[in-house]
């Protein structure tokens, strides 16, 4: 009986509707964060960038990502990590901005 009432309960739909992409947004950050343990900070953006075109929410990580490139591998890898960063976002964004 309160199985039969979670499944036809609409909020509960609507939510596992626009929530079904949570999980490969989850794979992508801690791709990227196992990338920032390896110290390989290229792929750790790149992970980070398909993490954020999935949602949003991977916008949250992107100081800590940035400053730990600074502090670590200065500002010639930062540069390098937000131009790959800004490619990858223009490359997923460009079939929808025809």
């Amino acid at each position: 009986m309160i199985g039969m009432m979670l499944l036809l309960n609409w909020r509960m739909q609507e939510y596992y509707q626009l929530a079904y992409n949570d999980a490969f947004l989850e794979f992508f950050i801690f791709a990227c964060i196992y990338m920032v343990s390896k110290n390989r900070p290229l792929f750790a953006m790149i992970m980070l960038s398909l993490a954020i075109s999935i949602k949003a929410g991977g916008l949250l990580m992107l100081p800590a990502v940035l400053g730990w490139t600074q502090y670590k591998y200065g500002t010639i890898k930062l540069v390098q990590s937000i131009i790959i960063l800004i490619s990858i976002q223009a490359i997923v964004a460009g079939p929808f901005l025809s």
